[in-house]
């Protein structure tokens, strides 16, 4: 019992400190603070009190934990190396889009240019006409050269009488003998 009303003597002597500080304070924080009824004024100091104490209980855990509190120097440091790479990031990210861009060009003139041969291997082309034109000529002369082929020739039918005469003067001769 007795250490209980130690501890509300204490927090009643705490938080007529913070009363002090508040009425140093300005005139306009007065004003409204007197405005308000003595009994929500306490239960605001209190309440801002178990927070302050609870602030100041986080505080010793965080200096007494043992994992290590990383010092204003090693953020910045941290900072300006993330700043950094999302620099590089973004300039590795800019030249990819203007990379893009180039290839996309390229494409459109590629997609184009096709387009053009496509065209123009629809329609015939003057050597392909001309080569078309030798080709009927050639196959004109091939059919003349069949037809004259399939007549007989006077000089094979000479040559033939020939080899047929110097058989029977072959034959006579050996038969004189």
């Amino acid at each position: 019992m007795w250490r209980r009303k130690c501890e509300e003597l204490k927090e009643d002597k705490e938080a007529m400190a913070l009363m002090r500080l508040l009425v140093a304070q300005d005139d306009d924080l007065q004003d409204k603070l007197m405005k308000r009824s003595k009994v929500k004024l306490t239960q605001g100091i209190i309440s801002l009190f178990t927070r302050l104490c609870a602030y100041g209980e986080m505080n010793v855990e965080l200096k007494n934990s043992p994992l290590p509190c990383k010092s204003c120097d090693a953020l910045l440091v941290e900072n300006e190396i993330a700043r950094g790479l999302s620099i590089e990031f973004a300039n590795d990210v800019s030249t990819l889009l203007r990379k893009n861009e180039e290839l996309n060009s390229s494409i459109a003139c590629l997609m184009d240019e096709n387009d053009l041969l496509k065209s123009n291997a629809s329609m015939p082309c003057n050597s392909c006409v001309a080569l078309d034109d030798d080709l009927d000529k050639a196959r004109s002369k091939i059919s003349l050269l069949e037809s004259k082929a399939s007549l007989p020739c006077v000089s094979y039918e000479s040559l033939l009488a020939e080899i047929n005469q110097l058989k029977l003067t072959h034959t006579t001769s050996h038969s004189s003998r």
